[in-house]
């Protein structure tokens, strides 16, 4: 017998979805890929004025990805969602805002969904501008 998830709704401009947290095993390797990830950004060095190079931002993008498809696919999504169909149907705000609501269904504090997109969104040699 499967065990019920938890579920809940989530809309940001009209885009309506149904996301569910990540169980214990994917929390497992959501933290997995996103500590390599930050190892080797802080590997790199980066001063607080430099930008993030594009393959980490790809990276970075990939771990958000993995995080959002568990998010809605563990809710049900049909057909199931994968990084191919975000990357070809989401805008890095709803990615950013979705991961956010996953995270913190799963009770975890996070930045805000519009400071995680400007973090990935920012090319190279730009610094994002603040509100």
């Amino acid at each position: 017998m499967a065990l019920p998830v938890r579920k809940k709704q989530f809309e940001l401009d009209g885009a309506k979805f149904t996301i569910a947290p990540l169980t214990y095993d994917e929390m497992e390797e959501y933290s997995r890929r996103v500590k390599e990830t930050n190892e080797k950004r802080i590997a790199l060095k980066l001063e607080d004025d430099q930008p993030i190079p594009e393959d980490m931002r790809k990276e970075m993008r990939l771990n958000a990805f993995y995080l959002i498809c568990r998010g809605l696919n563990n809710a049900g999504a049909e057909p199931e969602i994968t990084p191919a169909i975000l990357s070809a149907e989401i805008d890095d705000v709803l990615g950013a805002a979705l991961a956010t609501e996953i995270l913190q269904f799963n009770g975890l504090k996070v930045p805000s969904g519009i400071e995680l997109a400007n973090r990935l969104r920012s090319p190279e040699g730009e610094t994002p501008a603040s509100s």
